[in-house]
């Protein structure tokens, strides 16, 4: 039963926000790209010094190849975090239906109710009879024991 509707939104809506904001993910992916930056151009002075300095072939080989590594290491970070971006915005998109069914929903749940349902769950799986999970829209998961167990 939904008793206190209003606190179950406020928590759930800021539930979702902690799982689905990207504030963190801005500012991480803003540092990394300013270093990315740096790196480019120090990758680009030591490829313009190479040609126009054919001493040294060595130390210069050297030095681009741990900038050319510290370049794909940053590029590679703010591919994931890009990445995590994608994946809040779609966990968000497929949670809000359920705030909003809860918002919109005047009456205590006293029977299964087929739209909250398939608000909040997004799939079920059994394994072999013995074991059920259920992965909500959130991304959140339960696992339940076919016979009433967790």
């Amino acid at each position: 039963m939904i008793q206190n509707r209003e606190r179950l939104v406020e928590d759930y809506a800021l539930r979702l926000e902690t799982l689905t904001g990207t504030e963190d993910l801005d500012r991480r992916a803003a540092a990394l790209r300013e270093k990315y930056a740096v790196v480019a151009e120090l990758l680009r002075k030591a490829v313009e010094h190479n040609v126009s300095a054919a001493l040294h072939q060595e130390a210069d080989q050297s030095r681009y190849t741990s900038l050319a590594a510290r370049y794909e290491a940053a590029k590679t970070r703010l591919d994931q975090i890009e990445d995590e971006k994608i994946e809040r915005s779609s966990r968000k998109e497929r949670t809000t239906p359920f705030l909003a069914e809860i918002e919109q929903r005047e009456e205590r749940l006293t029977a299964f109710d087929e739209a909250l349902w398939c608000a909040t769950v997004e799939t079920v799986t059994i394994y072999h009879g013995r074991e059920a999970v259920f992965r909500h829209r959130d991304g959140g998961e339960a696992k339940r024991g076919l016979d009433g167990t967790r």
